[in-house]
Protein backbone atom coordinates (compact mmCIF):
# COMPACT_ATOMS: atom_id res chain seq x y z
CA UNK A 1 0.00 0.00 0.00
CA UNK A 2 1.37 3.32 -0.52
CA UNK A 3 0.98 6.53 1.66
CA UNK A 4 -2.19 7.77 -0.21
CA UNK A 5 -4.31 4.52 0.23
CA UNK A 6 -3.23 4.26 3.76
CA UNK A 7 -4.26 7.67 4.19
CA UNK A 8 -7.65 7.28 2.24
CA UNK A 9 -8.52 4.67 4.19
CA UNK A 10 -7.39 5.87 7.65
CA UNK A 11 -9.98 8.86 6.60
CA UNK A 12 -12.44 6.20 5.58
CA UNK A 13 -12.57 4.74 8.79
CA UNK A 14 -12.32 8.24 11.23
CA UNK A 15 -15.37 9.23 8.83
CA UNK A 16 -17.34 6.01 10.01
CA UNK A 17 -16.66 6.20 13.35
CA UNK A 18 -18.23 9.94 13.25
CA UNK A 19 -21.09 8.61 11.29
CA UNK A 20 -21.42 6.07 13.80
CA UNK A 21 -21.16 8.02 17.14
CA UNK A 22 -23.71 10.53 15.67
CA UNK A 23 -26.08 7.69 14.89
CA UNK A 24 -26.06 6.30 18.25
CA UNK A 25 -26.53 9.79 19.78
CA UNK A 26 -29.55 10.25 17.38
CA UNK A 27 -30.86 7.32 18.36
CA UNK A 28 -30.44 7.95 22.24
CA UNK A 29 -31.96 11.25 21.60
CA UNK A 30 -35.17 10.00 20.47
CA UNK A 31 -35.22 7.27 23.58
CA UNK A 32 -34.26 4.45 21.59
CA UNK A 33 -32.47 1.79 23.64
CA UNK A 34 -31.98 -1.05 21.37
CA UNK A 35 -31.59 -1.53 16.95
CA UNK A 36 -31.22 -4.44 14.79
CA UNK A 37 -28.05 -4.62 13.59
CA UNK A 38 -29.36 -4.81 9.71
CA UNK A 39 -31.33 -1.53 10.60
CA UNK A 40 -28.73 0.56 12.38
CA UNK A 41 -26.63 -0.45 8.44
CA UNK A 42 -29.37 0.66 6.82
CA UNK A 43 -29.85 3.85 8.60
CA UNK A 44 -25.68 4.45 8.42
CA UNK A 45 -26.17 3.78 4.33
CA UNK A 46 -29.34 6.15 4.10
CA UNK A 47 -27.82 9.28 6.16
CA UNK A 48 -24.98 9.08 5.80
CA UNK A 49 -23.85 6.70 2.74
CA UNK A 50 -21.73 4.22 4.06
CA UNK A 51 -22.41 0.38 2.76
CA UNK A 52 -21.26 -1.44 6.07
CA UNK A 53 -20.79 -5.01 4.24
CA UNK A 54 -19.66 -6.75 7.07
CA UNK A 55 -20.64 -6.59 10.71
CA UNK A 56 -16.91 -6.87 11.82
CA UNK A 57 -16.20 -3.49 10.25
CA UNK A 58 -19.63 -2.18 12.07
CA UNK A 59 -18.26 -3.69 15.19
CA UNK A 60 -14.83 -2.22 14.83
CA UNK A 61 -16.53 0.94 14.34
CA UNK A 62 -18.97 0.73 17.36
CA UNK A 63 -15.91 -0.17 19.72
CA UNK A 64 -14.12 2.51 18.61
CA UNK A 65 -16.90 5.22 19.17
CA UNK A 66 -17.29 3.64 22.74
CA UNK A 67 -21.02 4.54 22.44
CA UNK A 68 -22.84 1.62 22.20
CA UNK A 69 -23.40 -0.83 25.24
CA UNK A 70 -23.02 -4.21 23.51
CA UNK A 71 -23.34 -5.26 19.94
CA UNK A 72 -23.95 -9.02 18.18
CA UNK A 73 -25.43 -9.63 14.77
CA UNK A 74 -29.09 -9.39 16.12
CA UNK A 75 -28.75 -5.82 18.15
CA UNK A 76 -27.15 -2.87 19.03
CA UNK A 77 -27.53 -1.62 22.64
CA UNK A 78 -27.40 2.30 22.41
CA UNK A 79 -29.60 2.64 25.30
CA UNK A 80 -28.79 2.92 29.04
CA UNK A 81 -26.05 0.52 30.30
CA UNK A 82 -26.44 -3.59 31.02
CA UNK A 83 -27.64 -4.43 34.16
CA UNK A 84 -24.36 -5.66 35.37
CA UNK A 85 -22.73 -2.52 35.25
CA UNK A 86 -23.37 -1.00 38.53
CA UNK A 87 -22.97 3.23 38.34
CA UNK A 88 -23.07 4.40 41.82
CA UNK A 89 -21.10 7.20 42.83
CA UNK A 90 -19.67 7.70 46.15
CA UNK A 91 -21.81 10.99 48.30
CA UNK A 92 -18.91 13.84 47.73
CA UNK A 93 -15.23 12.77 45.76
CA UNK A 94 -14.19 15.59 47.46
CA UNK A 95 -14.75 14.53 50.83
CA UNK A 96 -13.74 11.38 50.07
CA UNK A 97 -10.13 12.96 48.36
CA UNK A 98 -9.57 15.44 51.34
CA UNK A 99 -10.03 12.36 53.73
CA UNK A 100 -7.33 10.71 51.89
CA UNK A 101 -5.01 13.59 51.90
CA UNK A 102 -5.38 13.60 55.40
CA UNK A 103 -4.34 10.21 55.97
CA UNK A 104 -1.49 11.00 53.82
CA UNK A 105 0.13 13.70 55.59
CA UNK A 106 -0.78 11.88 59.10
CA UNK A 107 1.12 8.61 57.56
CA UNK A 108 4.39 10.99 57.04
CA UNK A 109 4.13 12.47 60.48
Amino acid sequence: MIIRDIVLVESYVDDLVNAVEDLITMLTASNINKVKTEKFKGMLNKHYGFDVDSNDMLFQAIEQSGFANGYDDDYINVGAMPDDVNMTMPADVGDIASDQAMKDVKADL
